[in-house]
């Protein structure tokens, strides 16, 4: 049910739709002419897909929606179904990632669209980008069970303050005594964590899907008390940055609930067995008590700050 449409009246066609793409705003015009030479357009029948969660290959590239009406679904949620028409883009996370397809696109109609080839040479501008990676981080977001007590608008008001990270395996992602820049959620793939024991020996965990790191070292200021290392190729984390914990929670309230009784659990569960004989009568924090860890939150900023003078 799918052809291609190619000729040379395509590409004056191409190059009169790509001076109106934002996301392409601030590309000279030389650049245009050359880029409308390379896309092409395709024709696509009712219930086809023009991708699919996953895909990748000659299926990579930016997507514009010249006719017909489509939605865009994340399967692994099945949360987001954003309806698409003529002049919208999807799959722009192609430009700034090289993750396979987070979500699906589905015509509702009989469609054409027309398919921009991806080019990393290309002087996007910073204000296009920014779109491009907010865009991923909310499929990514979607994709993650984490964020399930969190709606589909505060989803995407977190997009703009997170960040994503793809690993080796055996890359290092933070070592123990590193200042604390992040808290990291793992996506896909397991890292070890590793932490000197009470006995001099390395104790050794995993962190997989929709685990949490870093939170203990939040809890207790300035460093990571653990090292992280990748166990596995493509291993995919999502970076919460400590200087945007603040605003993430104000953009997002949510957040704050979701994130303050897990902070303050995990200081308390990974504390090493050391720390509790020396402290017997210690509990474990209040999920209740969220006012402190909110504090924290909101000063994490000032700390970090006054570590460096």
């Amino acid at each position: 049910g799918l052809r291609w449409l190619e000729g040379s009246a395509c590409v004056e066609a191409a190059f009169a739709l790509l001076r109106q793409l934002p996301i392409l705003a601030g590309l000279s015009i030389a650049n245009l002419r050359t880029l409308s030479t390379k896309v092409k357009f395709r024709r696509c029948a009712r219930y086809s897909a023009l991708f699919r969660e996953g895909s990748e290959s000659e299926e990579r590239g930016v997507w514009v929606i010249l006719d017909g009406t489509a939605v865009l679904r994340v399967a692994g949620s099945g949360r987001m179904e954003q309806r698409l028409s003529a002049g919208d883009c999807c799959g722009g996370e192609s430009l700034v990632s090289s993750l396979p397809r987070l979500a699906t696109c589905e015509w509702l109609t009989p469609g054409v669209a027309m398919a921009i080839p991806i080019d990393r040479k290309l002087a996007l501008t910073e204000q296009a980008l920014r779109a491009v990676r907010s865009s991923l981080h909310t499929l990514l977001l979607l994709n993650s069970s984490f964020f399930d007590q969190l709606d589909d608008d505060a989803i995407r008001r977190i997009g703009r303050y997170v960040e994503h990270r793809v690993l080796r395996e055996g890359e290092v992602v933070f070592h123990a005594a590193d200042p604390v820049d992040a808290l990291y959620l793992v996506l896909k793939g397991t890292v070890v964590l590793s932490s000197p024991g009470a006995d001099g020996v390395h104790e050794h965990r995993l962190a997989s899907a929709d685990e949490l790191m870093g939170a203990k070292a939040l809890r207790a200021g300035l460093s990571y008390s653990e090292e992280a290392v990748a166990a596995d190729a493509n291993t995919l984390l999502l970076l919460l940055p400590c200087a945007n914990l603040s605003v993430l929670t104000r953009v997002a309230p949510p957040l704050r609930q979701r994130l303050g009784p897990l902070v303050a659990r995990q200081a308390f569960q990974h504390e090493p067995k050391a720390a509790h004989r020396a402290r017997p009568k210690a509990m474990p924090p209040s999920e209740d008590s969220l006012s402190e860890c909110s504090q924290l939150l909101d000063q994490l900023t000032w700390t970090r700050i006054l570590a460096r003078t």
